[in-house]
């Protein structure tokens, strides 16, 4: 567990932290640009779908979770490693690992107090720690999460995927 000098705890999530986080998730205004609708289902629901490979952090402030976090390392899709390193060595790679942060949320009432920050860091640590680059997927027209993702060091990427509806 990591504490910060504003009171501010981050730590592994746990069964008895979901309802704590749909607190949070059902919390932050749907109809507002500043949050995607990733998920169209309580955050518990998630959990039992996906429990065995989700890396989950909380953020707790004052002793109640204010955040969370959760995602997963995986390795990368093969069509995608081929664009991002085609060759190395004469031979195709298909090891690289990517850390993806699946879904975020920080209660409103605390925004601008470095716990969104503080659970990317947790999240990026995992990463390091298994070789895995961090993505996270976000609106394109979504300014404000852009630019908050751009402020804690992601950038896109060389190569973009594009779709057509057939």
């Amino acid at each position: 567990m990591r504490e910060n000098q504003n009171n501010i705890k981050i730590r592994k999530m746990v069964k008895d932290d979901l309802a704590f986080v749909n607190a949070v998730d059902s919390s932050i205004p749907l109809n507002d640009e500043r949050r995607v609708t990733s998920w169209h289902f309580p955050f518990d629901i998630y959990w039992e779908n996906y429990k065995s490979s989700i890396i989950g952090y909380v953020a707790e402030l004052d002793g109640q979770v204010a955040g969370f976090l959760a995602g997963t390392i995986k390795q990368e899709e093969r069509s995608k490693s081929l664009v991002v390193r085609p060759h190395e060595g004469g031979y195709i790679k298909q090891d690289r690992k990517i850390g993806w942060i699946e879904v975020m949320g920080v209660k409103p009432e605390v925004w601008h107090k470095g716990i969104g920050t503080l659970l990317i860091k947790a999240f990026e640590d995992e990463c390091k720690a298994n070789n895995a680059t961090m993505r996270i997927i976000l609106k394109n027209d979504d300014k404000k999460t852009v630019n908050y993702f751009h402020k804690n060091g992601f950038a896109a990427p060389e190569f973009i995927t594009l779709e057509k509806k057939s």
